[in-house]
């Protein structure tokens, strides 16, 4: 969908206490799809990141012999980590004591934690909080 100035995407939000929020969009991730095994790493998914690494060192081995299942295989691979990494990171969010409250659609991820800090202080005035 396409509405002038930009996409709109799905964000699902993620909090603790409503105050610290992190905003996940859903669907394709391209740093995790690029960066791989170094991207989990940064987010402290480190399971994932070690199975990352491994597997593009194994994956460099198999260039040299088989170019194009190489390929392929490194595609598949690029692939797994870039639909799925919003996903393993928002696991690691619960973990942590985050609670999954809400998902919007905005064009960023600061215009959605935006309009999620507007709602809930419009439901903590709407209750006498």
């Amino acid at each position: 969908m396409v509405i002038l100035g930009g996409s709109v995407h799905s964000w699902k939000l993620y909090s603790v206490n409503g105050k610290s929020i992190v905003a996940l969009k859903e669907g394709m991730n391209w740093f995790a799809f690029f960066f791989g095994g170094a991207w989990a790493f940064f987010h402290r998914l480190y399971w994932q990141g070690a199975v990352g690494v491994l597997l593009a060192i194994l994956l460099n081995g198999f260039l040299e012999f088989h170019p194009f299942w190489g390929l392929v295989l490194g595609l598949l691979v690029s692939s797994i980590y870039g639909f799925y990494a919003n996903v393993w990171r928002g696991k690691s969010l619960l973990k942590k004591g985050y609670v999954n409250d809400q998902t919007l659609r905005a064009k960023s991820s600061r215009d959605a934690i935006v309009e999620y800090k507007r709602i809930v202080e419009g439901l903590s005035v709407g209750r006498g909080f």
